[in-house]
C-alpha cells in the first residue's frame, strides 16, 4: 500500500516513535501534577480545623500554609514541564516531517501546489 494512501492510527504512531519526543519531562510533569492533587486533597483537613476554632494553634496554621505553597509550587512546577515539553515535541515532529519531505523525489511535489505543502508544515520557520 502506498505511504500516502495509508489510514488509521498506524502512521500517526510511527510519526510520534520517529519524532523523539520529551517522555521524560511529561512524565516528570505527570509525576508532580500527582503530588499536587494529592497535596489538594490533605488541604481541607487543616481547613477544617482552622475553621472548628483552632486558629490561633502555630503548628496546624503553619502546617496549613507549608502544605498551600508546596501545593503552588508543584502546581507551577507541573505546568512548567509542559511549556517546556511542548515547544521541544512540536520542533521534534517538524524537524521529522520537514526531513520527510526534503527526500521525497520531485514528481510527488508537483502534485500538490507548494504553498499549500510548505505552509502547513512550517509555522515560523524551523
Amino acid at each position: 500500500m502506498d505511504e500516502q494512501n495509508q489510514r488509521g492510527w498506524k502512521p500517526f504512531f510511527r510519526l510520534v516513535k520517529k519524532s523523539k519526543l520529551p517522555w521524560g519531562l511529561y512524565i516528570i510533569g505527570l509525576v508532580i501534577g500527582f503530588g499536587g492533587a494529592g497535596i489538594g486533597l490533605i488541604l481541607p483537613q487543616y481547613t477544617m480545623e482552622i475553621i472548628d476554632g483552632n486558629i490561633f494553634d502555630n503548628k496546624i496554621v503553619t502546617t496549613y500554609i507549608l502544605i498551600g505553597v508546596a501545593g503552588v509550587i508543584l502546581a507551577a512546577g507541573s505546568a512548567l514541564m509542559g511549556a517546556i515539553a511542548g515547544p521541544i515535541a512540536k520542533r521534534n515532529i517538524q524537524k521529522t516531517v520537514w526531513t520527510k519531505l526534503m527526500h521525497m523525489t520531485i514528481p510527488r511535489y508537483h502534485k500538490q501546489p507548494s504553498q499549500q505543502l510548505i505552509s502547513r508544515i512550517t509555522a515560523r520557520g524551523i
